[in-house]
């Protein structure tokens, strides 16, 4: 593991761990964390080199994390601290890195959701959920589910690091050829 890169990813890793620790705790993350953590995201891409990207393309993560999520908040899926918690990540991996860290926290999101779904439900309960889907999405029927996206967060975080410093990404193995 280059030592370097441990400049950026130490304190991507404490601002997730924490963040989804409070999401957990109290069902928020706190302003107190992802302000903070968006400013040395920046700040350590722009006077860090290496492994730093520059201020611009820490900028450009920081858009590229806030932008889907401030989306999805504003129809009402997610909420506020999340969504300043993914520009954070941003800030600290930049906007392709970011995409990688992205796709895989919205894959453990849907798994937790499941998961979630079948603890409180049963598999029966998630059968239903999926064959009524119209139902559940104009909000008829069944309650809505609240998670801490956060630890969606976390793992999609954790899961590119690894990649990141292992080299290969899970996607590398599914392309034609792949490893």
């Amino acid at each position: 593991m280059e030592v370097s890169r441990l400049v950026l990813d130490v304190p991507l890793l404490a601002v997730v761990l924490v963040a989804a620790w409070t999401d957990m705790r109290d069902g928020k993350v706190y302003n107190w964390l992802t302000y903070p953590a968006v400013l040395i995201g920046l700040v350590l891409n722009a006077t860090v080199r290496p492994p730093g990207l520059g201020l611009g393309q820490a900028a450009l993560g920081l858009a590229v994390g806030f932008v889907p999520l401030f989306l999805a908040y504003a129809a009402g899926g997610l909420g506020g601290g999340d969504v300043k918690l993914t520009a954070a990540v941003g800030a600290f991996l930049g906007p392709w890195a970011t995409l990688y860290a992205l796709l895989y926290t919205f894959l453990a999101g849907a798994f937790f959701c499941l998961l979630l779904i079948v603890a409180r439900e049963g598999l029966g309960g998630l059968m239903s959920r999926l064959l009524h889907l119209r139902t559940v999405e104009s909000g008829e029927g069944r309650p809505g589910l609240r998670f801490p996206f956060a630890v969606a967060v976390l793992v999609g975080v954790l899961w590119f690091l690894v990649e990141q410093h292992a080299g290969s990404s899970v996607l590398d193995a599914l392309r034609p050829g792949g490893a």
